[in-house]
């Protein structure tokens, strides 16, 4: 009982994190193009949610290894941004690791009895 209440906890942690990946690069683009002066290449930031529909196509494949996947998508698609991007235009990046570290911890059995 308790290990298919941990899946189905997974597998709703999996539709949270894929609609935060999918959806928040998308208003911060339009919030960096309206608001602080952006360019076309600050359009890497939108890789994060082809990569986040990839990894919803692939979900049923990686099994287990796809909440590794979207905890890891912000990060890694995340330094590439700031690094392709313009300069300083992505400047809450670091609130948005900070969401992805809050936003981890579901995944996992917290329980401390054996």
């Amino acid at each position: 009982m308790q290990l298919e209440v941990l899946k189905n906890e997974e597998k709703l942690m999996n539709l949270i994190m894929f609609l935060f990946v999918t959806v928040i690069p998308v208003v911060a683009f339009i919030y960096v193009m309206l608001f602080n002066g952006g360019t076309w290449i600050d359009a890497i930031a939108l890789s994060m949610t082809g990569c986040a529909i990839v990894t919803k196509l692939l979900e049923k494949p990686l099994g287990g290894y796809a909440k590794y996947v979207y905890i890891s998508i912000l990060p890694i698609m995340g330094a590439l941004t700031i690094v392709v991007g313009n300069d300083g235009v992505f400047g809450a990046m670091t609130n948005a690791y900070f969401l992805v570290t809050v936003l981890a911890v579901p995944y996992y059995n917290l329980n401390l009895n054996p």
